[in-house]
């Protein structure tokens, strides 16, 4: 059987692993929403976690052919 040490530090990691996902799928909806590149914005996530959420959010949407015509 585990020792406590070894669980805690377990648990640790798997709260980070899922942390980190979730933080990256939000950056990758925000970023699919402002027409950026959501698959770079989700690893950027996974990384850098909520300083990418908040610099996707803090980044202007970029225009649409439509929008400039």
């Amino acid at each position: 059987m585990a020792d406590l040490g070894t669980a805690l530090w377990a648990g640790i990691v798997l709260g980070y692993a899922v942390t980190a996902v979730a933080v990256g799928g939000l950056c990758l909806y925000v970023a699919e929403e402002k027409g950026r590149s959501a698959w770079s914005w989700f690893f950027l996530g996974l990384l850098l976690g909520i300083f990418a959420l908040i610099a996707i959010a803090g980044t202007p949407a970029r225009a649409t052919k439509a929008d400039r015509a």
